[in-house]
């Protein structure tokens, strides 16, 4: 088994079955709820163009799910600190990159998950009209490399402040490598 597949394996895992995860996805799921109910039943919003309102859901679930990804990125390597299971990580055999690709392979999956649960969502505010399949697929191509690139922010946020915690000044980055991991 690849140490990239296992380490993205365990980062969902964590997603889905801890605690803390499940309560992420549950109060988005309560946002995009408010945010649905909002489109639909406000008498000025429900006035909307169809495609306009399911282009405004889709931005609504790209914002969130941009933030769940920052949170997932961050907590992936802070988190790891946190419950002392970083050295045993960066001890194991396995290359940094792999495990940094396991890693955002996590926030990946936390993506997809975020998708599938927003599907239900965007077919409640578009069902009326013909932009229904478009939103989907909007959402789709566009919403991946955004939200990827807050969980990457993520990760490079959450080694940074490792580093600053630590305070090991030969070690902790500067801010050109932040950039530079940006």
């Amino acid at each position: 088994m690849n140490a990239t597949f296992l380490i993205a394996r365990k980062e969902a895992g964590e997603l889905l079955l801890n605690l803390r995860g499940l309560t992420w996805l549950i109060t988005v799921s309560v946002c995009l709820s408010a945010f649905g109910l909002l489109l639909v039943s406000n008498t000025e919003l429900s006035l909307l163009d169809n495609a306009q309102v399911v282009y405004d859901m889709t931005g609504i679930v790209t914002a969130l799910s941009g933030l769940l990804a920052l949170v997932v990125g961050t907590d992936t390597i802070a988190g790891e600190r946190e419950r002392g299971s970083l050295v045993p990580l960066l001890l194991t055999p396995a290359p940094r990159n792999g495990i940094l690709f396991g890693k955002l392979g996590g926030v990946a999956i936390a993506w997809t998950i975020m998708y599938f649960l927003s599907l239900p969502y965007l077919w409640a505010v578009g069902s009326t009209g013909q932009n229904m399949l478009d939103g989907m697929l909007v959402l789709a191509i566009l919403g991946t490399p955004v939200v990827l690139g807050f969980g990457f922010f993520g990760l490079v946020l959450g080694g940074y402040f490792i580093g600053f915690c630590l305070g090991d000044r030969s070690r902790r980055p500067d801010f050109r490598t932040l950039c530079v991991g940006l």
